[in-house]
């Protein structure tokens, strides 16, 4: 399960760290502050690409080009077997 926690408060006394931030944390272990890990702005990239499609879009410039036409493939799976 991944965790967000907004605005936590953040301490690290090895390095005098005293501050507020997002904290995300998977499998017990905090994985990212500050920012979004790398594989949660990949879901939202995704998403958006497939949103986009569903809507008409032609054309869709990504970075992880698997991934989004993996997600590609299985939206327009489920628009055909729709109708």
């Amino acid at each position: 399960m991944k965790i967000h926690i907004k605005n936590g408060r953040v301490i690290d006394p090895a390095s005098g760290l005293d501050t507020v931030q997002d904290v995300y944390v998977a499998a017990g272990r905090i994985v990212a502050l500050g920012g979004a890990p790398a594989d949660a702005r990949l879901h939202a990239s995704v998403a958006a690409a497939v949103i986009a499609v569903m809507k008409g879009a032609n054309i869709v410039r990504c970075h992880d080009v698997a991934p989004t036409v993996e997600a590609l493939k299985v939206a327009s799976a489920v628009k055909i077997a729709r109708l």
